[in-house]
């Protein structure tokens, strides 16, 4: 039988090579993958120092695929109201320079 360490360390690169490419279909293949390997992961030892990796490239790839998704809702969302009801444009939530760079 394979190492569930190694085995979840691979899953983990699989699953960052396909955040990078926001390739969705295949981070949701992945799931169900490293949910296997991470029940695995409970007859291993807690102790073994290449955990340590395991759990930082795992705290990454979550970083990442929340940047991820928040793009694709920037990119897929619809645009604000450009006006209001009585004709003035609602205020930016993103603030204005006021002339400063």
């Amino acid at each position: 039988m394979d190492d569930p360490v190694a085995t979840l360390d691979r899953l983990l690169d699989h699953e960052r090579s396909a955040a990078l490419r926001a390739d969705v279909d295949v981070l949701v293949d992945i799931q169900e993958h490293k949910r296997a390997a991470l029940e695995r992961l409970t007859q291993a030892d807690a102790d073994d120092p290449r955990m340590v990796l395991v759990r930082s490239k795992a705290a990454s790839n979550v970083h990442l695929i929340r940047h991820l998704v928040s793009c694709l809702n920037g990119i897929l969302t619809p645009p604000g109201v450009t006006y209001t009801a009585h004709g003035r444009s609602p205020p930016s939530a993103y603030g204005r320079s006021r002339g400063h760079l």
